[in-house]
């Protein structure tokens, strides 16, 4: 995993749940530093992403994420968010957003359900696998 600030900062840590076809669908909970993004919440229109969140109210702009997408168990409390029954396999998408001059300034994690999310990849017919999937 990824860490939002370094050790020993205080974090701000917000959540929220997204609908489809008034359904929950994603949990997203994302830690951010709370020197650079105080008061962080997920207020505003439900379109925007959190990156876009963090560029409006504070003026940081997010220049690289890097993510790393794996199967995952939902807990008893996940579940009961999500609306589905405990131990349901789901997605967990992990994503550490940096600045320009390499700074953490995010880290959010997405657990989607396994039953209403499919990923499409598209890679370079030159590469013989996707990035990260044959690294330790």
């Amino acid at each position: 995993g990824g860490r939002a600030t370094p050790e020993g900062g205080t974090v701000v840590k917000a959540r929220r749940l997204r609908l489809l076809n008034s359904e929950p669908f994603l949990l997203s909970t994302t830690v951010v530093p709370e020197s650079s993004c105080p008061e962080f919440t997920f207020e505003g229109p439900d379109s925007l992403t959190v990156y876009e969140l963090i560029e409006r109210k504070y003026g940081i702009q997010v220049q690289r994420v890097k993510s790393t997408l794996e199967t995952a168990v939902l807990d008893e409390f996940e579940a009961d968010l999500l609306s589905v029954q405990h131990s349901l396999p789901a997605f967990r998408l992990e994503r550490t957003a940096f600045t320009g001059d390499g700074q953490p300034v995010a880290f959010t994690v997405h657990l989607i359900r396994g039953d209403r999310c499919q990923f499409s990849f598209e890679v370079d017919g030159r590469i013989q696998a996707p990035a990260g999937v044959l690294s330790d």
